[in-house]
């Protein structure tokens, strides 16, 4: 199988100078007997907004409610004899047609013509549980439509959704036992970061939430700039074909907060920022115990944290999986003289952490001033096999920093990373008590460049299929 990834020159010796960007098409051809068996999503550009791939509906369902207006249409929804998105919504949530919406029998479908479709003001809708309208909102925080309390599908026919004024509030809301799926749908402007709120376009309470080919850009909230997972509740998220670029969160996961399970594939998750968080995660904050995240066949890169620059798991299990890329990650948190820390790829130390890696590639990341350009992991277990670390930079242990857990790096390729302090280590840094088994890995003509207590003996003798000696090395734009 053949993947198209962006190439540039390796960078050779040491430097503070971040790597030029160069980007070229070359082919990426998995390990024998790999399961893998889709493409890595073609890299967006950090300065470009990706709309996304639009499965649009040609016809109108024949169960959906039809919006008919790009007008904005809140609660009470004063009558007008139109169907506003709003109205629909509540038509679907209430089973009973709102103003000029026709609701067919059993509805569970929005349908949106495609169009720009601005919100000003918040909906103060009461939340309908069980078909019934409660007393308010459930004391819930401002948000564009009423909170999704039911089984609503909305199709978006490429649509925007946007927020716009000077009023701030988020878009949607996913209540307990709320099911929302949203399918070729762009939403941008969410914002609810001064009254320190969570989930700029999307806030999931504890529903099911399902994301086809939407784009979430521009959004900002205190944690989860574009989207936040609540936890306790182990209802299933998805986002599918989607782009997550450009959001801001004032303290953790620039793109996404997840607390909950969620599963994110054949996505881009690129240039989100988390500001000053005491965590990070710019991509992505996979946060606590009952926190679970799969990134399957997608890519992570160009954000920025304090650490974790493109994922911070804390306490939680992260597998990244088939062919997925983290790279130009950066991690801006500087050594303090204490404990290490960094990740600029990812940071995974958290007691409770596990972390899989499989089949991917972590190349182009950086922790300059810290530990971890790739990996930092501590955590319970990090597991690591038939993966690529090349090309990352930081302090020391610029592919893997390890502070603590069971280690193992197996069948992968580590080389051409680059460390900026002396007596620095550019491969793998053990400052853990137990010995990481790093053996049966190919570290390309200069040997192992590692620490105490890492075993590299057994080594591949020859580069693995996908590490041949032009090896491909994305460096999106570190700064998003």
């Amino acid at each position: 199988m053949v993947v198209l990834l962006m190439s540039c020159t390796l960078v050779n010796g040491l430097t503070n100078v971040p790597p030029t960007i160069s980007v070229t098409n070359v082919s990426f051809t998995p390990t024998t007997g790999s399961t893998a068996t889709s493409r890595v999503p073609t890299p967006v550009s950090t300065a470009t907004l990706m709309a996304p791939t639009a499965t649009s509906t040609a016809s109108v369902p024949s169960d959906a409610v039809v919006v008919n207006t790009l007008e904005q249409g809140v609660y009470p929804f004063n009558p007008n004899g139109k169907c506003a998105l709003g109205e629909a919504i509540q038509s679907v949530l209430l089973q009973q047609a709102v103003d000029g919406c026709v609701l067919p029998p059993g509805s569970k479908t929005v349908y949106m013509p495609t169009g720009t479709y601005s919100l000003t003001e918040p909906d103060n809708a009461p939340v309908i549980l069980f078909g019934k309208p409660q007393s308010d909102r459930e004391h819930l925080d401002p948000a564009g439509f009423p909170v999704i309390a039911g089984t609503v599908t909305i199709l978006g026919n490429d649509s925007v959704i946007q927020r716009s004024g000077s009023n701030q509030f988020g878009i949607f809301q996913v209540f307990i036992g709320g099911n929302l799926t949203l399918k070729d749908l762009t939403i941008s402007g969410g914002d609810v970061s001064a009254t320190h709120h969570p989930g700029g376009a999307i806030e999931n309470l504890g529903g099911s939430l399902a994301l086809v080919h939407v784009t979430l850009s521009h959004n900002m909230a205190y944690n989860g700039g574009a989207l936040d997972i609540a936890g306790g509740i182990n209802a299933e998220n998805t986002v599918t074909g989607s782009t997550i670029t450009q959001n801001t969160a004032l303290v953790d996961g620039g793109g996404i907060h997840n607390a909950g399970h969620l599963l994110v594939k054949q996505s881009v998750i690129s240039s989100n920022i988390a500001k000053d968080g005491v965590f990070g995660g710019g991509g992505i904050d996979n946060d606590g115990q009952d926190a679970q995240l799969t990134l399957d066949d997608s890519q992570v890169f160009g954000n920025s944290a304090t650490l974790g620059g493109g994922i911070f798991n804390d306490g939680g299990t992260v597998n990244i999986t088939d062919q997925s890329l983290l790279s130009g990650n950066l991690a801006t948190w500087k050594f303090n003289g204490l404990s290490p820390d960094g990740g600029g790829g990812i940071n995974s130390r958290a007691d409770n952490d596990q972390l899989v890696i499989d089949q991917s590639l972590v190349i182009g990341n950086q922790a300059p001033a810290s530990f971890g350009g790739g990996i930092i992991a501590g955590g319970q277990k990090t597991t690591i096999t038939g993966s690529v670390f090349s090309g990352n930079i930081a302090g020391t242990g610029s592919a893997l920093e390890i502070t603590g857990g069971e280690v193992s790096v197996t069948g992968s390729c580590i080389l051409d990373n680059q460390s900026l302090l002396p007596k620095s280590y550019n491969g793998i840094e053990n400052d853990n008590s137990l010995a990481v088994d790093a053996s049966q890995n190919w570290w390309g003509t200069k040997g192992p460049s590692v620490s105490a207590d890492v075993k590299t003996a057994s080594q591949m003798a020859n580069p693995p299929v996908f590490c041949a000696s032009s090896l491909p090395t994305p460096y999106p734009t570190l700064n998003p």
